[in-house]
This record gives C-alpha cells, structure tokens and sequence, in this order.
C-alpha cells in the first residue's frame, strides 16, 4: 500500500466557512480535484447553493467557493488507504 498526500487548501483571503473532509478519493486524487468522483455530491450542493452551474469546470468551481468566502481542506495530510473509504486509512 502506497502512501497518499492529500491536496492543497482551497482558501481565499478572508474565509468566512471551512469545509473539512478526510483524505481525497482515488478518483479525486487521479484527476487531481477535490470532490472529483462523479457520483459526489458536492459540486451539486454548491452549485444548489450558490447558484452556479454544476458543470463549471473545476478552476471555475473553485474561485465561486472563494468568492462566496468558503475554504476547503482535508484532515489527513497523508495516510495509506486501500480504494477510496475512510475505514480503510492507516498510518495518519
């Protein structure tokens, strides 16, 4: 089992909302975006939210989570992790 590093934060300058996840799917890692597996919700929820277009591309996505003052982070920086589900995570 390799080890796996999360991503960077999505982070403006004055965030007013921090969403926390845990570690990156396998899906979100390979194409290197948050939320990147195409049956999660969360692009969906946010474009619910504030009012965009679900099918924005990601760097789009990324600047209406800034500009509505969201920050975005995972808690494990790295771990090791078969497939995608948190139970699997060993070595925090």
């Amino acid at each position: 089992m390799d080890k796996i590093i999360s991503f960077d934060p999505i982070i403006g300058d004055e965030p007013k909302v921090l969403i926390l996840g845990t570690m990156p799917s396998v899906k979100s890692l390979e194409i290197n975006e948050y939320y990147g597996f195409g049956r999660n919700h969360f692009w969906k929820i946010m474009s619910d939210l504030f009012m965009f277009d679900k099918d924005l591309s990601y760097e789009e996505g990324k600047r209406v989570l800034i500009k509505n003052k969201i920050a975005l982070w995972d808690v494990i920086y790295s771990c090791e992790r078969e497939g995608s589900l948190d139970k699997n995570i060993k070595n925090i």
